[in-house]
């Protein structure tokens, strides 16, 4: 561990972070599970599976796609799938896990939509698919940040309304944003609490040359979030949620999935994990009823200026009791 510390301290101060966080976490499919095509001022998505075979997308009816380009702040396009649902009051931004891409997933989120009667955001990361670039963590959060702007800015979501969904490492830009910005809620699907932490027995300090470091922004994150992760999860191990859980300030109630892994809680498990997500949905609906100036207190990030030793005490409490 010592000397895996060393290496990571090492290329960080010769500046060769991107090349490593690149070949230690990055991993696009390859080839891409979609194309985009451009028809005049429309883009249209088509699907490529493991055999190369193209199919389109599945439509439901009350849940329209449409594809967007979306320019970040580190001078990348990426684009990014909105799926507006008739009967949604809340939109969710996806981000997906590794060795995945918003092809491979655009499918699920599509009745991910329909079942939780909510909008989605399903972006891609700068180097997957059909982004410009090369992934790094600072590319990461700015693919985020351009997805949170495209919503309030162009979409004209109000912040309440406006939901995080990171699955693995999606789990590192959604902390990162919401430790930034103000977001309704956010849901962490098999998070890591750090790099760094992947290759320790027990938790352990996060220095200023880890990466993906959730650990050290989960704390200036003041909305509740809702942690799941599988208790036979072999990639990451469930002790990294269990890390995370425990500097959570709004708490609602944790999931350890039994019988579970890194990939497979929402098919091993459909009907609770949908049924979770929902009452998730219902708490941050039932809270954001608060008057504005309550709220605005409330969920409003703390200063990321402050030390996590000099921060105010968790001020936790449970959403919905189990």
């Amino acid at each position: 561990m010592y000397l895996i510390r060393c290496c990571f301290c090492c290329t960080s101060t010769l500046g060769c972070r991107d090349k490593i966080t690149r070949s230690f976490a990055f991993h696009p499919p390859n080839p891409p599970g979609y194309i985009i095509e451009q028809t005049q001022d429309n883009y249209h998505m088509l699907l490529i599976d493991e055999y190369g075979v193209q199919t389109k997308p599945i439509e439901v009816g009350w849940v329209s796609s449409e594809i967007v380009m979306l320019s970040t702040s580190r001078n990348q396009n990426i684009p990014a799938v909105y799926f507006k649902n008739v009967h949604a009051i809340f939109t969710v931004i996806f981000s997906h896990g590794n060795s995945t891409d918003i092809g491979i997933m655009r499918n699920f989120i599509a009745d991910l939509s329909v079942q939780l009667k909510v909008n989605v955001l399903l972006y891609e990361y700068t180097g997957y698919g059909q982004s410009t670039g090369k992934p790094s963590e600072k590319n990461i959060y700015a693919d985020i940040e351009a997805s949170y702007n495209y919503l309030t800015e162009v979409r004209g979501i109000p912040w309440k309304y406006i939901l995080l969904y990171g699955q693995s490492i999606g789990t590192v830009p959604s902390c990162e944003l919401a430790s930034r910005h103000k977001v309704g809620g956010v849901i962490l699907h098999a998070p890591i609490a750090s790099a760094l932490q992947m290759f320790s027995k027990k938790p352990s300090s996060s220095p200023w040359f880890d990466f993906f470091s959730n650990v050290t922004k989960i704390p200036y994150i003041k909305c509740p979030i809702f942690l799941l992760h599988g208790i036979e999860d072999r990639q990451i191990p469930v002790k990294h949620a269990e890390r995370l859980a425990s500097f959570v300030r709004h708490e609602f109630p944790p999931w350890w999935v039994k019988d579970a892994g890194h990939n497979d809680i929402e098919i091993k498990h459909r009907r609770e994990y949908l049924n979770r997500l929902k009452l998730f949905i219902e708490s941050i609906l039932e809270l954001i009823q608060l008057p504005d100036e309550e709220l605005d207190e409330k969920f409003k990030p703390f200063d990321r200026k402050i030390p996590q030793d000099e921060l105010p005490g968790f001020n936790s409490f449970n959403v919905l009791q189990e």
